[in-house]
């Protein structure tokens, strides 16, 4: 389980997966769109984002499940915003460094020992 999250996070923020828009991540592709539907739809995606935050949660680095939960959607919404920004621009280089430079400070044990003491 120690090795699932920084194996998720390095999956999610790959090249690989922001030159695939069309496959990966629904919330980095049509998030804002998502926004602009009706409840219906807004209801059916809160159901699936609460079940993937549940279970990155499981994998979420700590013994506090309620704090492992935070962490999960502070996660999640870095990789997500991430994705998006990569997708974005039209700088390789630029779009290369936002997935490694989110990918770093979500894996990095001390980046995330400091946000823990900071709140």
């Amino acid at each position: 389980v120690e090795k699932a999250f920084p194996a998720i996070v390095a999956t999610y923020l790959s090249r690989e997966h922001r030159d695939a828009p069309g496959q990966g991540c629904v919330v980095a592709a049509l998030g804002s769109e998502i926004a602009r539907q009706p409840p219906s739809v807004r209801e059916a995606f809160t159901k699936e984002l609460k079940d993937a935050l549940e279970f990155l949660a499981g994998v979420m680095p700590g013994d506090d499940p309620a704090r492992r939960y935070e962490d999960a959607i502070a996660a999640f919404a870095a990789m997500a915003g991430a994705l998006t920004l990569a997708r974005a621009v039209s700088d390789a280089t630029l779009s290369d460094l936002i997935l490694n430079t989110t990918a770093k400070r979500l894996i990095d044990p001390s980046t995330l020992q400091r946000a823990a003491r900071r709140s």
